[in-house]
C-alpha cells in the first residue's frame, strides 16, 4: 500500500477494503486506525458490547491518532462474522 492512499490519520473498516487480508482481519466488522507514519495504533472492535458499550475503543483511537498521543488500547478481539478468503493457486498447491 502506498503513502498516498492514507494521507492522514486513517481507518478502514475490513468489510470495505481489498487489503484486509494483508492486516490479517479475520471478522466483520473488525477496524483498524493507522497513525501518521501509517503505523497500526488500533485493531478490533468498535466497541466493548454488542448491546450496550461503556467504552468505544475506535472513537478513542481515532481521537488520539489524530494529535499524536498514544492509544489506550491497542488492540482488542472483534466480533462478528468470519471473514472466508478465496484460496489462491499457491495454497492449493502446497497441500
Amino acid at each position: 500500500m502506498g503513502r498516498e492512499l492514507f494521507p492522514k490519520p486513517s481507518c478502514i473498516s475490513s468489510l470495505r477494503c481489498g487489503c484486509r487480508g494483508a492486516l490479517g482481519a479475520s471478522v466483520t466488522p473488525e477496524v483498524f486506525v493507522f497513525d501518521k507514519q501509517r503505523k497500526i495504533v488500533y485493531m478490533g472492535a468498535f466497541d466493548d458490547s454488542m448491546d450496550k458499550p461503556n467504552e468505544n475503543y475506535f472513537s478513542a483511537a481515532i481521537d488520539a491518532a489524530l494529535v499524536g498521543k498514544s492509544v489506550k488500547t491497542g488492540e482488542t478481539k472483534a466480533r462478528g462474522c468470519n471473514i472466508r478468503y478465496e484460496k489462491s493457486a499457491k495454497t492449493a498447491s502446497a497441500r
